[in-house]
């Protein structure tokens, strides 16, 4: 509340704001409403379903928000559920730094990587590389998340270790593994997205639970390998399978990061977002003649 109302005090400055969260966004979209602000509003939504979203995002009804901006191809039918209109809806794939996260030329290991601490399923993993021949390395954190990653109460396998890493030496971690690992539980954000486009531009296949909020980025049997949540012994299968078809882990890895290099660079994002400023500066094009979810794939 204390981040929406300072916005709203210096909206005067500005044409269009920005928000990327709906703890900011919708209650600066309240205060613009109220106030009758004729102030552009872009705002990049994550979980629209649970009830306070919803209800806010229906009582809002188009008003405070010029343009709801999502990341994943499923939030679609839920705003158009909340009443929000299709010229104020617009996909925009995510993003990820194709410089920084590319693919660098070190000696791999007998090793894979599991990344990241939002809505992860560590204890299914713990369980699918019990026994398993291969190292696996997770690096269980992140700077937006504070819930616990799942592995502090667990009885590790030997051949697994549980530690953080800053970015270059997460960027070495990608590059010394065969493949990321990102285990999953049942949600409908897209849960994940920033560990799976990071192992895919390095090059990295990835093994992912197919949940309602992560789809579409991973594509089975193309830049990766989807198994259903909670499923220990799909899990181990995907492992097993990477690890004896090493040609076509490697193969996978070059379509993730054809994926990447194709519609999701940090180029192509700011290609779009600068597309959704500039037509809600400007009301007479509408929004819905933007990038669709199947467009980006």
């Amino acid at each position: 509340m204390w981040m929406a109302w300072s916005i709203f005090r210096v909206r005067r400055r500005y044409d269009v704001l920005i928000t990327d969260s709906e703890h900011v966004g919708l209650p600066l979209a309240l205060m613009l409403r109220v106030s009758r602000s004729r102030c552009r509003h872009v705002l990049v939504v994550h979980l629209v379903s649970t009830p306070l979203k919803a209800f806010f995002i229906r009582y809002l009804a188009g008003r405070g928000v010029s343009c709801y901006v999502y990341h994943f191809p499923s939030a679609e039918p839920v705003l158009e559920r909340l009443g929000v209109p299709p010229e104020r809806r617009r996909f925009v794939p995510y993003m990820v730094d194709s410089e920084f996260w590319s693919p660098v030329d070190v000696p791999q290991k007998r090793q894979i990587c599991a990344v990241g601490l939002e809505y992860r399923d560590y204890p299914t993993l713990l369980e699918a590389v019990r026994g398993v021949d291969v190292a696996v390395d997770i690096a269980a954190g992140s700077p937006w998340s504070q819930k616990a990653d799942g592995t502090h109460r667990a009885e590790l396998p030997p051949n697994v270790r549980v530690g953080r890493r800053d970015y270059a030496e997460l960027r070495q971690l990608y590059a010394e593994s065969l493949f990321t690992v990102v285990p999953l539980l049942e949600n409908e954000m897209q849960a994940g997205i920033t560990t799976i486009v990071e192992s895919m531009a390095m090059g990295r296949p990835v093994v992912v639970s197919r949940t309602r909020g992560q789809v579409g980025t991973v594509r089975d049997s193309h830049n990766g390998l989807e198994v259903p949540p909670g499923d220990v012994a799909a899990l181990r299968r995907a492992i097993h399978w990477l690890l004896d078809h090493p040609e076509e882990c490697r193969r996978m890895g070059a379509e993730g990061r054809h994926t990447i290099e194709s519609g999701m660079t940090l180029e192509h994002f700011v290609e779009r977002m600068s597309a959704v400023v500039a037509t809600v500066s400007d009301p007479g094009p509408r929004l819905a003649s933007g990038v669709t979810p199947e467009a980006a794939r």
